[in-house]
């Protein structure tokens, strides 16, 4: 989209997420990351990569996973192409987030 139409849409508060820049953000989180990419997605590409990890090893976390799955969309589900979206999630998915998850088990106390 255009500079001019993202402008456009963000005035109109139809798209107010669009000027949102998520790298200073990403710069101050701590905790363990886990993030995950469709090689197919359009949207955001997978090539955002790069800065997502950049922003976080910047900040100084130490504890990023980065993953990318052959054939995915943007929601992990098996695609052809990154627009055209299965009902399955990509294989590989649900191991990768579970074996993550179990990695990282529980670190201090939680008072909920």
């Amino acid at each position: 989209m255009s500079v001019t139409g993202t402008r456009f849409l963000t005035d109109a508060g139809l798209f107010p997420e669009a000027d949102y820049d998520p790298l200073p953000a990403l710069r101050r989180l701590r905790q363990p990351v886990l993030a995950m990419w469709g090689n197919d997605q359009q949207s955001p590409p997978a090539e955002s990569a790069g800065a997502v990890e950049k922003a976080l090893r910047d900040g100084g976390n130490t504890d990023v996973t980065l993953r990318f799955f052959p054939h995915a969309d943007h929601k992990l589900h098996a695609s052809p192409d990154g627009f055209q979206r299965g009902r399955q999630l990509t294989p590989g998915y649900v191991d990768t987030m579970a074996s993550w998850v179990a990695g990282h088990g529980h670190r201090g106390d939680l008072n909920v």
